[in-house]
């Protein structure tokens, strides 16, 4: 949350950040629905709502406040309300959020690792592993995403006991190759 770009008074801004930062959730939101009776640019408190509902995992509020944005076309944006349907079960739209948070930004890693996760859910293993692979290209030595395209593989290709780790050390060092 940056506050140079909202339109919103300094110190309020600071007193949901020091709320947020504290955890002190319930207390943001109070400041917030303050600010959203008072303020024209209600994009701007809907987007800060709706993450505030996400961090206390409150993932349907999270949603409502996200489909309130007029202007929804961001990165993160879309990545976090794929966040929300993939916590609700809801899959496909979680794989579809991803994927345009991706549009927006092809260079958003967390959006690949959430994408490839999503899509082994839907049983498309060779996207999921594509996914995956392309977040480890633009981050190589990320053990998160190497851990999830080990979990994928297996899920793809269950290996023999005796073979699992000099297959998996082969297929990592062959992407390190990339």
């Amino acid at each position: 949350m940056n506050s140079n770009n909202l339109s919103l008074p300094k110190d309020q801004i600071d007193a949901i950040k020091y709320n947020i930062q504290q955890k002190k959730y319930d207390r943001a939101l109070e400041l917030l629905n303050k600010i959203s009776n008072k303020e024209n640019n209600l994009d701007i408190v809907n987007r800060i709502t709706a993450s505030v509902y996400l961090y206390k995992k409150d993932w349907e509020k999270s949603l409502s406040y996200y489909q309130k944005i007029d202007n929804k076309n961001n990165f993160d944006i879309s990545n976090n309300m794929g966040v929300a349907f993939y916590k609700l079960g809801r899959f496909l739209e979680a794989s579809t959020m991803f994927g345009q948070a991706i549009s927006f930004n092809n260079k958003y890693i967390p959006a690949y690792e959430n994408l490839g996760v999503t899509q082994k859910l839907l049983g498309n293993y060779e996207l999921s592993i594509n996914c995956i692979l392309q977040g480890l290209k633009l981050m190589p030595n990320n053990n998160k995403i190497k851990n999830n395209l080990i979990d994928i593989l297996n899920y793809f290709e269950p290996l023999n006991k005796e073979n699992y780790i000099i297959n998996i050390d082969k297929k990592l060092r062959k992407l390190e190759s990339l």
